[in-house]
Parts: C-alpha cells; sequence; structure tokens
C-alpha cells in the first residue's frame, strides 16, 4: 500500500489551483527558484513524509526519482523528466546529476547560457563524470553556431578534452572534436582526432570531414612503426635531470624495473633531424581563472651529427616538460604520434597516459 500512495501523492504534486501560488513551475528547475505557496510547501512536506516511509534515506530516493527522469527524458518527454529532476532535488540537493539533468533539459530548449551554469553546478559536484563535460561542450558548440564566437568554441574543445582525460575510449567525443576542429586552420589538430576517431570506429567521421583534410593536404605522416618510441617507458613526474648520463641510468633502470625482461637499446638513433617539433597537453586555469587544457609545443635540437639519439631526445623533452606535469593525471609515455604541420621540421604529439 506504501508504493500505491506513493504514486498518488506524486501524480497529484503541484496540481492545486490556488490563485496565489506560482503556476508552472514544476517544469522550471529547481521550480523556478521562486517562493512557493503555502499549499504547494503542504504538498512538498507530504512528498517527502512519504518518500521517507519508502526508501533507506532521502538520497536513494533521489536516485529512484533521478532514474525515472533519465527514462523520460530519453523518451523525449521533458517536462515530465523535469518534474522528477524537481523532486530529487527536493530530496537530495548534493546529488550532481539533477543538475546535469537541468542542463540537459535547458539545452534541448535551447536555452544553452541558462544550461552552462547547471554543468557548473554538476560539476562542482563531481568533476569526474565524463558525460557531464560533453554535455557542457555540447552547449559551448551550439551557442558558437548562433554566435559564430571562436572563443566559445575554444570552450567546447576544451570541455570535450576534459571528457577525453576522464574517458579517454569515447570514439564519440574524438570525432566531436574532428568536427569542432574543422572550423580553424589547425591541420594537425583535424587530422590528429580524425585518425584518434578511427582507431575506435571509423564509422563516425562525416566524409565531408575527410574531404576536408584531404583538400588541405592534412595527411598523416607515413613512417615505420619503431619511430614512435611505443617500445618505451617512462614518467614525466620526476624532477629535472643535471646530465643526459643520470637520465640515461634512470631510463635503463624504469624500463627494467616495469619490465624486467626489457631489451631496450637507448643509444638507437631516434630521428636524424636536427630539430624536432614536440607537442603535449597539461591543464591550468586559463584568463578567467576556470580550469582549462592547454596544448603547448617546443623545439629540441641535437649536435649530433647523426640526429637524436632516443635518450637524448627523451631528456630533453622531459626536462622541458617534467615541471609542469607535477599535478598532471597524464603523466605516463606511451610513444609519439607524427603529423605533418606543413613545416620541414618533424613534428610529434607526446601520447600522454595516466
Amino acid at each position: 500500500m506504501k508504493s500505491i500512495l506513493f504514486l498518488f501523492v506524486s501524480l497529484f504534486i503541484y496540481s492545486c489551483a490556488h490563485t496565489d501560488c506560482p503556476e508552472g513551475i514544476h517544469s522550471l528547475p529547481k521550480y523556478g527558484n521562486v517562493n512557493k505557496c503555502a499549499e504547494q510547501r503542504r504538498i512538498d512536506a507530504q512528498f517527502l513524509q512519504e518518500c521517507d516511509q519508502i526508501y533507506p534515506s532521502r538520497a536513494v530516493a533521489a536516485v529512484h526519482h533521478i532514474d525515472l527522469a533519465w527514462d523520460l527524458y530519453d523518451a523525449n518527454q521533458t517536462d515530465e523528466a523535469m518534474k522528477r529532476f524537481n523532486q530529487a532535488w527536493l530530496l537530495d540537493k548534493s546529488n550532481a546529476d539533477i543538475y546535469w539533468g537541468y542542463g540537459n533539459i535547458m539545452g534541448q530548449g535551447g536555452h544553452f547560457e541558462e544550461s552552462l551554469a547547471f554543468f557548473d553546478e554538476a560539476i562542482q559536484l563531481n568533476s569526474q563524470n565524463a558525460k557531464v563535460w560533453e554535455s557542457k561542450a555540447v552547449s559551448y558548440c551550439q551557442l558558437f553556431f548562433k554566435t559564430k564566437e571562436v572563443e566559445i568554441l575554444e570552450k567546447g574543445i576544451s570541455c570535450y578534452q576534459k571528457s577525453l582525460t576522464i574517458n579517454p575510449k569515447n570514439a564519440t567525443i574524438y570525432a566531436q572534436l574532428a568536427g569542432a576542429y574543422s572550423y580553424f586552420m589547425q591541420k594537425d589538430s583535424l587530422a590528429k582526432y580524425i585518425q584518434l576517431t578511427d582507431e575506435i570506429d571509423a564509422t563516425l567521421i562525416n566524409p565531408e570531414l575527410r574531404k576536408q583534410v584531404n583538400r588541405n593536404n592534412q595527411t598523416t605522416m607515413k613512417i615505420e612503426p619503431e619511430d614512435v618510441l611505443t617500445d618505451v617507458l617512462w614518467s614525466f613526474r620526476t624532477d629535472k635531470f643535471d646530465s643526459l648520463e643520470l637520465f640515461s641510468k634512470a631510463l635503463l633502470e624504469y624500463n627494467t624495473r616495469i619490465k624486467p625482461n626489457s631489451s631496450i637499446d637507448i643509444d638507437r638513433i631516434f630521428n636524424r633531424s636536427k630539430e624536432i617539433t614536440v607537442g603535449y597537453m597539461f591543464w591550468g586555469e586559463n584568463e578567467d581563472g576556470e580550469e582549462d587544457q592547454f596544448e603547448e609545443s617546443f623545439v629540441v635540437k641535437t649536435t649530433n651529427s647523426k640526429g637524436f639519439s632516443l635518450k637524448e631526445f627523451l631528456y630533453k623533452v622531459h626536462n622541458e616538460i617534467c615541471e609542469q606535469m607535477e599535478d598532471e593525471d597524464n603523466v605516463f609515455f606511451e610513444g609519439l604520434t607524427p603529423y605533418d604541420d606543413g613545416t620541414e621540421r618533424p613534428f610529434y604529439l607526446i601520447n600522454q597516459g595516466g
């Protein structure tokens, strides 16, 4: 009988017709943040009392209502979904998924600025939900289509990249990043995210994006597998090394400790160029004081007439970026991805693992 009574109360929440009661607030996030009338407050109290009788805690009751809300949202019944999210909000305001739901519904209604505020609330409560970052990115990209302001698109790209740091296997995000970078004259980024998408699910890339890559001659460099250093293990979360000799010793010890049978040749010539451009990513604060992901590049040089040995290349890369990597999650070297950036100097993006 408890479940029947609960359903009865739930279905009649805010059905009162008192003239002094604000109308339509059940379809607004947080009930529109308005002052409710006495009758609405009474119904709230009755609803909470019924939940207390049915569920072991209000937090558990909130999760139940959030699940109902997502089912309704997936069925495109957004008004009903909003009612359930609001009920969950009454029960437990600390559940991040409520604000994620608010943001999705507002975004679906075209209220992208409002949706961003709710995504921020969700992230403050739980910053490790990759889907929230994805939803926030979608709202930024929709705003970009509306305003054509590049800074807004860049914020969307940053949110997509944050989502990938949490869930790096999401092919959809790589595809969306490829689409976002198609609006920039950044040849390497568009090609990079097309390739990363293809490695997981090649069906997600719009054929028009591939045509754009071909038109702009944005093709991945053709190299031998051994030239991407996937056999080398290293972590950038250590201090700078005072000499190549000390670094070489640490590099060998690190590889042997993790792979006892390692036979890595750190003296082999990795690349015969005298200069190499290296790109990497890290998190920091942007000009607005918000956490953002940055992509930086730098040039390493050698005086060796034969080119870069493996140990010299990693030594110079390590000393260049290790201080930036101190508080990063993705500090493990997992090889290099080469790209043609339109110059004669080789360009490699560090594959950073967590």
